[in-house]
């Protein structure tokens, strides 16, 4: 068996690759042990997904939709009141609290000298970004794989493919080409959920969902939502022009799924309310 980014031997790795990162609430989505091998495991969680998930969107969308990390801690969110704090969440209960280290600080929310709050709130990710196109690059490569797993003869082709090779380059070192493009839209809210009678008789939220675009043009497209954002990525070459004209021949329906089947319920709210709580600790 060998590593289909880098392509040496992978028979003795021991991770299993998660296509979206666990921290992004991914539990299913997995490739076998050996398929990435544990260089190229560990360098994408370090190098490209941590980068990713740390950025102020990222955050900020864990945070508010209580996706906890693989080592089950849910990110904090970075607030201003009287100076910067982070607000953390508990994992038992869903209580919101503030560990404030300066005094002056209490004092002022004591004597009723501070009364606001403020949140910053990332809607969406920043567009052109480099390192959200080596994520999405990495990703692709894995769902082209996924779609053939576990017949390793096709899996094979996949490594030894030299049209992925340059897509394969340019998330492994990043330097050749200097950009990859990638489309982004938002198809839906974050805080949408989701009726289809086929698969439950309930609402249902979708964190994630991905799937791959042949188009006339005999492109291969990754299209995947994270949380509603959509992105997609040109498997064949670094450019999106094939992407935007099939939006465009689609009236600028996602190909992620039939919206005759599947309905928006969008009345639920999430994130903050009026009337939510916030508790603070001193820390000095």
């Amino acid at each position: 068996m060998r590593c289909v980014f880098c392509k040496k031997n992978s028979e003795n790795s021991k991770s299993v690759e998660h296509i979206i990162p666990e921290s992004l609430g991914n539990k299913e989505h997995i490739l076998g042990k050996g398929v990435v091998c544990d260089n190229c495991n560990n360098y994408f969680a370090l190098k490209i997904e941590k980068i990713v998930l740390d950025k102020p969107y990222f955050k900020g969308l864990r945070h508010r939709n209580f996706i906890e990390s693989k080592k089950g801690v849910i990110p904090r969110e970075r607030a201003l009141i009287g100076g910067d704090f982070d607000i953390f969440i508990d994992n038992n209960n869903g209580e919101r609290s503030i560990l404030i280290n300066n005094p002056n600080t209490v004092n002022k929310i004591k004597n009723k000298e501070v009364f606001h709050m403020i949140v910053p709130h990332f809607t969406e990710p920043t567009e052109n970004d480099k390192d959200i196109s080596r994520f999405l690059g990495k990703i692709a490569i894995e769902v082209l794989v996924h779609h053939l797993y576990p017949n390793q003869e096709w899996i094979d082709e996949i490594t030894d493919k030299p049209e992925l090779d340059s897509l394969k380059d340019y998330v492994r070192i990043g330097n050749k080409p200097n950009f990859w493009e990638y489309h982004q839209r938002r198809i839906y809210n974050e805080e949408d959920r989701f009726l289809n009678l086929k698969i439950s008789p309930e609402p249902y939220e979708v964190l994630h969902e991905f799937t791959l675009l042949h188009t006339d043009d005999f492109e291969l497209y990754l299209v995947i939502a994270i949380m509603g954002i959509e992105y997609s990525l040109n498997l064949s070459n670094p450019k999106i022009d094939g992407y935007k004209k099939w939006l465009i021949k689609n009236d600028y329906q996602t190909p992620l799924y039939d919206s005759n089947e599947r309905k928006i319920i969008s009345d639920i709210k999430k994130g903050w309310q009026d009337g939510d709580s916030l508790r603070f600790f001193q820390n000095y």
